[in-house]
């Protein structure tokens, strides 16, 4: 069964491969740089709650790409451009369903053809360019009461 770790799990895989993202945190966006200095570009995830529906649940994510802006934004086109390629990548890998649990089988599935990507610049307390998307990422759901501990 795919658990909400093992996801987590995936999208730390996914910031450590990537060559361009140098820092990866999850949890509450509000909570953003609470461990330290982030060196830059960041993914950030946010879990955003969850879906059940027989045989499936779907787990609810908002993704941030962000890259630090120079004083008098020489760089803010550049920065803009870098992490909007930057999340479509993290997309693809998403795409792929995840690192293979056991064979051919993926820990989930991302379903929709259309995801909106959202700019923002002057974010939080750096000054940050960068884009965010909502996707929901879909897993078996194993609905047999047998399964329950007891």
């Amino acid at each position: 069964m795919t658990t909400l770790k093992k996801i987590e799990g995936n999208f730390k895989t996914i910031a450590d491969d990537h060559l361009q993202i140098n820092t990866y945190e999850y949890g509450d966006i509000f909570n953003i740089a609470t461990s330290g200095v982030i060196n830059y570009p960041l993914l950030f995830v946010s879990p955003e709650g969850s879906s059940a529906k027989k045989g499936e649940v779907g787990y609810k994510y908002r993704l941030y790409v962000m890259d630090i802006v120079q004083k008098g934004k020489g760089n803010e086109i550049d920065a803009s451009s870098d992490t909007h390629q930057i999340l479509l990548d993290v997309l693809t890998e998403l795409y792929k369903g995840g690192q293979q649990a056991t064979g051919s089988d993926y820990l989930f599935e991302l379903k929709l053809d259309n995801i909106p990507i959202t700019d923002f610049t002057e974010k939080f307390d750096d000054e940050v360019a960068g884009h965010y998307c909502d996707i929901t990422l879909w897993t078996e759901w194993e609905t047999n009461r047998c399964a329950i501990p007891k």
